[in-house]
């Protein structure tokens, strides 16, 4: 007797097509592209999540948007 594959809810149905349309996107060719953008997505995960727990941790973002830019002779130049 084989297993039965199951469905899955609506969302999961959802987020696997949501899958494979950016696998599609993103032109995967072999399994190093794979890793490759499974390590961009993690490393950007990461970022966002330690950066919400900093933000979290101190009661304020790090970088006010009045700081995020620097004024020069020329013109006021953003970074970050």
């Amino acid at each position: 007797m084989g297993k039965r594959r199951r469905r899955g809810t609506e969302e999961e149905q959802a987020r696997r097509a949501l899958i494979r349309e950016f696998i599609s996107a993103a032109n995967i060719q072999s399994m190093d592209d794979i890793q490759e953008l499974f390590k961009e997505a993690l490393a950007g995960f990461m970022e966002s999540s330690l950066e919400s727990e900093l933000d979290d941790e101190l009661g304020y973002e790090p970088y006010p948007p009045s700081c995020r830019a620097f004024p020069t002779s020329f013109s006021t130049v953003p970074f970050g």
